[in-house]
């Protein structure tokens, strides 16, 4: 029971650091976007 909780807190932040870091690219690239767009906002 106490590996099986274990394993599913792996699980969970391994899932939250995927999303972390998709969402973090995906800033990236809109910021990248923006400032292609517009140079005067930085």
């Amino acid at each position: 029971m106490l590996s099986l909780r274990f394993i599913s807190i792996q699980f969970y932040l391994k899932s939250f650091l995927f999303f972390y870091l998709l969402f973090s690219t995906f800033m990236i690239k809109f910021k990248i976007k923006c400032l292609r767009i517009n140079p005067q906002m930085s």
